[in-house]
């Protein structure tokens, strides 16, 4: 009879440190999660560039990556448009070079007046963030709003592109007073890619081209692969952000080819890069874009969620595709999935979402 007691007493000794032990794992897993919800709502990883207000709007990092090398960003550009070479074994980042302006090669003879103030007009990387924060702060929707703010802000630097006669032109459109284009005279066709700052730097050409030169101008929508088509052919006959970095390939055949000129610089440098949230980096101590792998987590992917998300360059845009190698050299498709935005807009929205909802916490 002892012995049967015993045996029932020692059952319920352990039946009792199961359930307190099941208890226990459960109530530390809950204290000692990884990523908090409000940590993972307020993550976001992706690509972007400046100039741009949304940088300047939130603090961000900039994922550290291998400097850019000439012969391994060869190899990358290789394997964007030849997937039998993917992976590949290494990537590095983008380089940071001027961003240019490039012409149809007719234009000169078209409007040589024109021409020759494209030459000279450097609308600044300064000014141009500037700009792009006063529109996105004043939540504009004409872009002529922001051209007029630019050359109200900015009349020492435009007024060395422009004749002494386009000067008090453009001056007197500023005051109320402007001179119409001349139906005479051949519409300027700017392209437009549909991103923030070019539809800054085409309203202030376009400005000055109308009401300073008199010509007709306006900005034609249209994808990065469409405007390589149209610019050669004359389809259109400026764009204002060539970036020519991601299109080098191209660029280099059209020169030779004489279809199109590069007439200089728009402004100084386009630097493209990997970014999250500064919280995050101090947070989480992600300092690389290797970093990235132990952390894919943070950034779920509400679709998938066994990988994180990946905010892409627009589709469309070279920028997209070489991305994608570079990621897959990183080894981080494995842990992130790749998804590509349809318009600037989009992207900045998804880029924007997680900043605000840590704001909100903040407050």
């Amino acid at each position: 009879m002892l012995r049967k007691q015993g045996w029932k007493r020692w059952l319920w000794v352990m039946v009792a440190g199961l359930v307190l032990a099941t208890l226990l794992a459960g109530c530390t897993s809950k204290t000692t999660e990884k990523y908090p919800p409000e940590d993972k709502a307020a993550a976001v990883f992706g690509y972007y560039w400046a100039p741009t207000a949304l940088m300047g709007m939130y603090d961000w990092y900039i994922l550290e990556e291998p400097e850019y090398d000439p012969d391994i960003w060869a190899k990358i550009t290789a394997a964007k448009d030849d997937p039998s070479l993917r992976p590949l074994s290494e990537a590095c980042a983008y380089e940071t070079v001027p961003i240019t302006k490039g012409v149809w090669s007719g234009l000169k003879d078209m409007a040589p007046d024109v021409y020759e103030m494209l030459k000279k007009m450097v609308i600044g990387l300064e000014p141009i963030n500037r700009t792009a924060a006063w529109a996105k702060a004043h939540e504009v929707q004409n872009w002529e709003d922001a051209a007029i703010w630019y050359l109200q802000n900015f009349e020492e630097r435009w007024k060395q592109w422009v004749t002494p006669e386009a000067y008090e032109k453009v001056k007197a459109a500023l005051a109320g007073n402007p001179t119409a284009p001349s139906p005479e005279k051949p519409t300027i066709l700017f392209g437009d890619a549909q991103f923030e700052s070019i539809w800054i730097n085409n309203a202030i050409a376009e400005y000055i081209v109308k009401y300073g030169y008199g010509y007709p101008a306006e900005s034609v929508q249209m994808t990065t692969v469409v405007w390589q088509v149209a610019l050669p052919k004359g389809d259109i006959h400026v764009q204002l952000e060539l970036w020519k970095q991601n299109l080098q390939d191209w660029f280099n055949e059209q020169i030779a080819k004489g279809t199109i000129e590069e007439l200089g610089m728009t402004y100084e440098g386009g630097p493209q890069f990997f970014i999250i949230p500064q919280w995050v980096h101090e947070k989480y101590n992600i300092n690389t874009i290797f970093d990235m792998k132990d952390h894919w987590e943070l950034f779920q992917d509400p679709e998938d969620p066994s990988k994180g998300a990946f905010y892409n360059c627009i589709i469309g845009w070279q920028c997209a595709a070489i991305n994608e190698v570079k990621l897959e050299a990183y080894g981080l498709t494995d842990y992130y999935n790749i998804i590509s935005p349809g318009s600037s807009g989009a992207l900045e929205a998804a880029l924007a979402g997680p900043q605000k909802r840590y704001q909100a916490r903040q407050q």
